[in-house]
């Protein structure tokens, strides 16, 4: 592999940690639990819908149901 192919794939790893961390991060603000949290994260559950659903007054547990 190239240096420049290298270098690229290193800055694609690196933004994509730093988006799952924001995601993490974004679903524990919203008040679930670390492992929730790291499941919705990194499961390519739409943030927004669970932004929603919180906003709405879902609990937790039925809004864990309602994304996975």
């Amino acid at each position: 592999m190239s240096t420049s192919a290298q270098q690229a794939f290193q800055t694609n790893e690196v933004e994509e940690t730093r988006v799952a961390r924001w995601r993490y991060e974004q679903f524990l603000a919203l008040g679930f639990g670390a492992e929730d949290a790291f499941v919705l994260s990194s499961s390519g559950v739409d943030l927004h819908a669970a932004r929603t659903l919180m906003e709405l007054g879902c609990s937790r547990p039925l809004a864990l149901r309602i994304l996975l």
